[in-house]
Formats: C-alpha cells, sequence, structure tokens
C-alpha cells in the first residue's frame, strides 16, 4: 500500500456536495535544464516488503469546495491508515489497511472527528502495481506511484497507468465506487534532504476529463454526476532504505459536472507522511500508567491492555448539567492524565465517548461525541498531542458496560475512554 494508499477524501463523502503540448514541452525543458544543473544520480527504485511488519500513513487535506464558482464552504479531512502485511514473496505482497477518516470544519480549531472507517486487503508488486479485488473501495488512489524496471537517472522522466477511485454513495446514492483511469507522468528531480534525511524526490502530475458510465442508471429525478475533471501536481519524497513513500504533497482541482447543470469543484492541498508502528509491550505499558494512576490516587480511572494498544477509562467522567463542559474537579484529573500521556509521545491517541441509553439514540450519538471531543480538546490544550494524533470517536449507548435500568448502571456506562495506539 505504501505511497498508494496516501489518499485524498473529499468532505463530498460527509455533507453536500488537461496536459496539452505546451505543458508536455515544459516538462521535458524542467527535465533538460534539471540534468544540466544538478549531479546526476542512478538508482534503481522498488518497494521492499517484510512480512509482519506494521506502519501507518497519516494525511492531512485542507479544501474549499464550489458551487457554480461561488465559495460553498471549507473543510479539513484526516485520514488514518493502519497497515499490516500479511505475506511476502521475493517481488510482491499482500496488505491489509484499517483507513480513518475523521473530519473537521474548515474554520474549526481541536480534534478530529472519526466519520468513517474502511478495510481493505489487496497485493501490491514491487514496482508499485496493485491488485484490489472489487468490492474495496479503498485504497482511492492507486498505483502511485510506480516504477519502470531498471535504473532511473536524474532527469528521467516516464508515463504509467493508474487509477482514481471516486466514492458517489452519500452525496448521490450510487455505492459501486467508481473508477477513473490515469495517465501519470513522473521525473526523478534527484536527491533531496528533508528534515536531514537524505531522500528522492519525484514529481507526479496527472489531469483527465471523464464522461461517467454507470452500471445502473440513477432514477429519473435524482441528481448524479455526468462528468468529472481534475488536475493533480504531487512532490513525493522516496526512502530507498526501506523502500517506501516517506511523505508527499500535492495540490489538487477536483470538478464534478452535474445532471442538473450545476458544477461542484474541489480546491486543496495534502500532505502525507509513512510512520513505522514501533511495538507496543502492552502489559508494561499498563503496569506502568496503572502505577501513576495509583500514586497520584485519581478516582474512577482504569487501564487494561486491548488489541489496539493499552486503554485508560474515565469513568463516571462528570460535565455540567446537559452539557459537554467538563467539570473543574474532572479537569484537574485529565491533568494528571495528560502528564501520564506525555510520557507516550509517539504514540496516537483515540479518544472515544460513551452514553447512558437516555433519550434518542440521535442525543445519545451527539453527546458522546461531544464529551470525547471536549476531552480530546482538553489535552490538545495541554500539549499532550498534536491534532493529527488525537482522533475523537463517538459510540453513542451502543456498548454499554452495565445494565441502563439503574442509575449505578448508567453512571458506569457514562464513560470516555483514551486508547493509545500501537498503529
Amino acid at each position: 500500500m505504501d505511497g498508494n494508499l496516501l489518499s485524498r477524501t473529499t468532505p463530498m463523502d460527509a455533507d453536500t456536495y488537461k496536459g496539452d503540448l505546451m505543458k508536455r514541452k515544459a516538462f521535458f525543458l524542467l527535465a533538460v535544464l534539471l540534468a544540466c544543473i544538478q549531479p546526476v544520480f542512478s538508482e534503481t527504485f522498488q518497494f521492499k516488503f517484510t512480512k509482519d511488519e506494521k506502519y501507518r500513513i497519516v494525511t492531512t487535506v485542507n479544501e474549499n469546495v464550489y458551487v457554480n464558482g461561488e465559495f460553498s464552504n471549507s473543510a479539513s479531512i484526516l485520514n488514518k491508515i493502519a497497515v499490516s502485511i500479511l505475506e511476502s514473496t521475493s517481488n510482491k505482497a499482500r496488505l491489509s489497511a484499517i483507513n480513518q477518516v475523521s473530519i473537521r470544519d474548515g474554520e474549526a480549531e481541536g480534534s478530529f472527528t472519526l466519520d468513517e472507517e474502511f478495510f481493505t486487503e489487496f497485493w501490491q508488486d514491487n514496482t508499485g502495481i496493485q491488485t484490489v479485488d472489487s468490492k474495496y473501495l479503498y485504497p482511492l488512489i492507486r498505483n502511485i506511484p510506480s516504477f519502470p524496471a531498471g535504473d532511473i537517472k536524474t532527469g528521467n522522466s516516464w508515463t504509467a497507468p493508474a487509477q482514481e477511485v471516486h466514492d458517489l454513495r452519500r452525496p448521490w446514492g450510487i455505492n459501486t465506487p467508481y473508477i477513473v483511469p490515469l495517465s501519470i507522468q513522473y521525473m526523478y528531480i534527484g536527491k533531496a534532504t528533508v528534515n536531514g534525511k537524505s531522500l528522492d524526490q519525484f514529481k507526479v502530475t496527472y489531469s483527465y476529463y471523464h464522461k461517467l458510465r454507470l452500471q445502473t442508471q440513477p432514477p429519473k429525478n435524482q441528481i448524479y454526476p455526468v462528468a468529472m475533471a481534475g488536475e493533480v501536481k504531487m512532490t513525493y519524497y522516496w526512502d530507498s532504505a526501506i523502500g517506501k513513500v516517506s511523505s508527499y504533497d500535492d495540490d489538487f482541482d477536483i470538478l464534478y459536472y452535474l445532471s442538473t447543470g450545476d458544477e461542484i469543484e474541489f480546491i486543496g492541498k495534502s500532505h502525507g507522511e509513512v510512520i513505522a508502528a514501533e511495538t507496543l509491550d502492552r502489559e508494561q505499558t499498563r503496569k506502568a500508567i496503572t502505577d501513576e494512576i495509583q500514586k497520584q490516587q485519581l478516582p474512577d480511572v482504569k487501564v487494561e491492555a486491548v488489541d489496539e494498544g493499552v486503554k485508560i477509562t474515565l469513568d463516571n467522567i462528570q460535565f455540567e448539567p446537559n452539557s459537554d463542559i467538563l467539570m473543574a474537579s474532572e479537569r484537574q484529573k485529565l491533568d494528571h492524565i495528560a502528564d501520564i500521556l506525555k510520557q507516550y509521545p509517539d504514540r496516537d491517541l483515540a479518544v472515544i465517548g460513551h452514553a447512558a441509553r437516555w433519550g434518542t439514540e440521535k442525543a445519545q450519538m451527539e453527546l458522546s461525541i461531544s464529551r470525547a471531543k471536549a476531552v480530546a480538546d482538553y489535552l490538545l490544550k495541554k500539549g499532550v498531542r498534536t491534532d493529527q494524533q488525537m482522533t475523537t470517536i463517538g459510540k453513542g449507548a451502543t456498548q454499554p458496560v452495565a445494565d441502563n435500568s439503574t442509575e449505578a448502571g448508567r453512571i458506569k456506562n457514562r464513560r470516555v475512554e483514551i486508547i493509545l495506539l500501537e498503529n
């Protein structure tokens, strides 16, 4: 999956919703110029796979949405992709990935809230080409980057096929992922130093205009896209030592033409990084955190090792009546929890809110999200993590740990969990 899962996700999933000759000439002239002014490096580029290896890909997207040329809204999207290599051979591997898509309004600050989660499994060869079953939506960007056989020199360029997958479920009720074929232009720029590390830099560009050919014609009065166009400019940084993309940046402009004659456009930037997942000693970490909590004599706090990592449960967490404002006593407790979490700075956090079964399911879900976000945002203000290292999740009353028919049970169900994640 590597660089291919460094994907964009548009907010169209969560709410509403060309290379011509001159460009090719400019592309060629840039290659010639770079060849003249830079040392010429030559290298063979291949993905490397190690069975049981785990890592995560974190991408952030910031974009503006326009309807018929008029600004509509902006959004920030956080993709966290936990990757595992299930098996590998000399030239390919089978990978699985869990992709969490979290969203924050463009004008808002604080933590991101989980919107959707997707599982995928696929094969990828050492040139970057993927084989993905049609039942999977992800990766949204497939076969980027991919490399030709043999050495590549500074200034070399090549073209390769790829795919862009569009999720049309929420805005238009089209459940089958729509795949747009792409022709990708690559150029090897040469060596670049990023954060003190020597990496290989590539320019990756593509553009398209595509008329949709839907398998099933939408109902007569349903609005749906009839065509789409896109232009994307990327810079990839490759780490040959590990055989993976290290990071990337891109600028994109995606335009949907609708059956009504309206146009919806997404213009934005994204950045992604690949982060190695170091093994977490769950039991040792659980014991160390438990010792700290007992030392501080923090009430209603439980620590346990779980599949995802180590979970800290805040039972009966107290808020102002009918609100998501933390009581002063809870803020004091969180100050101690914050000091503990700072001892594990490389572990991302999931903050999960739970509610008692009281009121409507919608109200329960909204309350669990807002309270999880209140805890996460408080920890952010304490400098525990950056906003990209923390995701809030609401579970409503779907995971009770006690009987909701009694007040004692509802108190136990009214909780917030903080998980130090292994990957």
